[in-house]
């Protein structure tokens, strides 16, 4: 190799070595920052948290869900998980040091080691008191009764519009979830310019927890009385699809 090729052929194989050591700094550095990160929110059972830190988590549960942007959630770390889950289902995949927020109509665990969401559902107002604000999150995770309660519902859905497949399409996106044993689908008898929910077993608490959270995901309207001229349902639920779905 003459060695002009042979000064050439360095030139090239440091140029590589370079771009190998930039990549591994790069990705390096953003490991480093990212576990870094991670560990800021090891929260200890009983910890209290600072006003930085609640701030960072509402951002990073932002990124999963669509946050109440007019008030301020109660926050605390979850201890005695294994307890709460015996006593409520909403608390049965969640974690000692897991970190609950509470807002006026939706709880959230959230496991920020992870950086996932580990459950969500709407609150069941059975007292006063809700979770500790986040100025005191050292306070005890609150009692169970002052938590979600969701239930599984069996639904009916009808499509009150003119476009076809609606019904059949949210009934497939219903069924993704336990709560809702979607068991009938078809077309209402009559139009709405609006979805509404016919909840028909309103005296129930649990299932009325439900079907909060379903009217917030829908932006539907719930009544606990069939439409004038619609037919009636055997089921729980009736989802009558509107033009603004």
């Amino acid at each position: 190799m003459r060695a002009s090729e042979l000064h050439t052929h360095m030139k090239a194989l440091q140029k590589f070595i370079l771009i190998l050591v930039v990549v591994a700094v790069v990705m390096g550095g953003g490991w480093y920052f990212f576990t870094k990160g991670q560990q800021d929110f090891v929260i200890k059972p009983g910890e209290k948290l600072t006003e930085s830190q609640v701030e960072q988590l509402i951002a990073r549960v932002g990124r999963f869900l669509v946050l109440p942007s007019d008030e301020q959630p109660s926050v605390a770390a979850i201890s005695d998980a294994q307890e709460l889950a015996q006593r409520q289902s909403f608390y049965k995949d969640a974690q000692d040091g897991n970190i609950l927020i509470v807002y006026s109509n939706k709880a959230i665990i959230y496991d920020a080691v992870a950086d996932q969401l580990v459950n969500v559902g709407p609150i069941v107002r059975t007292d006063t008191e809700l979770a500790p604000t986040a100025s005191d999150s050292s306070a005890p995770t609150p009692t169970p009764e002052a938590t979600p309660v969701p239930v599984a519902i069996t639904v009916e859905v009808r499509n009150g519009t003119q476009t076809p497949g609606l019904a059949s399409a949210l009934a497939n996106q219903l069924r993704e979830s336990e709560l809702y044993e979607v068991e009938a689908v078809g077309d209402a008898t009559t139009g709405y310019d609006n979805t509404v929910i016919v909840f028909l077993a309103s005296d129930d608490e649990a299932k009325a927890a439900t079907v909060a959270g379903l009217a917030e995901e829908l932006n539907a309207t719930v009544v606990t009385e069939l439409p004038t001229g619609e037919r009636a349902t055997s089921h729980e639920v009736l989802i009558l699809i509107g033009q603004g779905a």
